[in-house]
């Protein structure tokens, strides 16, 4: 298994991993057209933050965004680990460690 940066080319299957999470905790399922500008973000702005996606050859099993921020407290940027979600199969492997 592998961890990287999500690309461009992972919109969909990003935007359905974090979907996944949400309709597990009884949630609506992300509407792509809605989403899409907020992932573009997060791929293509090093100041918005970053997508982690945990595959194997066969899969992406695992999928953790981060968001930047600024605060006084903290004196400037910090992140924020925000959607994370490990597909149900691959739970209790560490694979949700991995992608943190």
């Amino acid at each position: 298994m592998r961890v990287r940066l999500a690309t461009i080319a992972d919109r969909d299957l990003v935007i359905q991993l974090v979907s996944n999470l949400f309709v597990e905790l009884k949630g609506k399922a992300l509407q792509p057209v809605k989403v899409a500008p907020v992932f573009h973000d997060l791929i293509t702005r090093e100041d918005a933050g970053f997508v982690a996606l945990c595959e194997t050859e066969d899969a992406a099993l695992a999928v953790c965004s981060v968001s930047f921020l600024q605060a006084l407290r903290s004196r400037g940027r910090y992140a924020i680990s925000q959607e994370k979600y490990v597909e149900p199969d691959a739970r209790s492997t560490g694979i949700g460690k991995t992608v943190i």
